[in-house]
């Protein structure tokens, strides 16, 4: 599979990330284990979340970002490292939810019009529209306690799409996707075992691409759309 440009531009931008985090911790290690070396058992961690998705358009200024909503729950587990920094991945099961189409046909007695949002593609109207989309979600990120209760953390995460059902005719730009993306947080503990946070994802490989020749012109437009969400998590410690 060819990647293009801008694709390899933003993987090589996501692995600078993961670099310079990985320096940090380097740095940090000798004054980790310095520290009086304490046995601690790896943390599991239920956690739910929820927020928006969207669709990064690139090439198409006025495009719409067909959000939707955005939900999963999963389960984590951390490995610390020294009293500051650790080691966390996990498996979550998420849905992106369906929404109101952009491209409409309002029948009689409302009106019997064809109605779209100008700018708005076909192919991906459908695929955030037309059903929910379900994925499989493998983290994994470096964490550091930065103050108290709060700790940040941040790394890649694993994206696996699939249909509701084999047979369906509907075919979309998720179906059978892979994908890696940028993931960073911050999480608070609000009491003993119950945690809050913020959760963002970037995507890094691109999930649909297309070109054509603008009408009128010789004028060659190219597109390509990479995932993203913002959500709110609740996370409950095990132990």
């Amino acid at each position: 599979m060819m990647l293009s440009t801008s694709t390899i531009r933003r993987l090589q931008r996501g692995f600078s990330y993961v670099v310079l985090l990985l320096l940090v911790l380097i740095v940090q290690l000798p004054s980790a284990k310095a520290q009086e070396r304490v046995k601690t058992p790896i943390a599991f961690q239920g956690i739910v979340g929820g927020g928006i998705s969207i669709f990064n358009v690139h090439g198409i200024p006025s495009s719409p970002n067909y959000s939707s909503a955005e939900g999963f729950a999963g389960a984590r587990a951390t490995k610390p490292i020294g009293d500051v920094f650790g080691i966390m991945s996990g498996l979550s099961l998420g849905v992106k939810f369906a929404r109101p189409p952009y491209f409409r046909y309002f029948t009689p007695p409302h009106g019997g019009l064809y109605t779209r949002e100008p700018g708005a593609n076909w192919t991906l109207d459908q695929s955030t529209s037309v059903k929910n989309g379900y994925y499989l979600s493998i983290p994994f990120a470096l964490t550091a306690n930065v103050y108290r209760s709060l700790s940040v953390y941040g790394g890649i995460s694993g994206r696996f799409w699939w249909h509701k059902r084999h047979d369906e005719p509907q075919q979309d730009v998720l179906s059978g996707r892979e994908e890696v993306g940028i993931l960073f947080g911050a999480s608070y503990k609000l009491i003993k075992r119950l945690n809050i946070g913020l959760e963002g994802y970037g995507g890094l490989i691109n999930i649909y691409n297309s070109s054509y020749t603008q009408p009128g012109t010789s004028k060659m437009i190219h597109t390509s759309v990479t995932n993203q969400y913002a959500m709110i998590s609740l996370g409950y410690s095990l132990k």
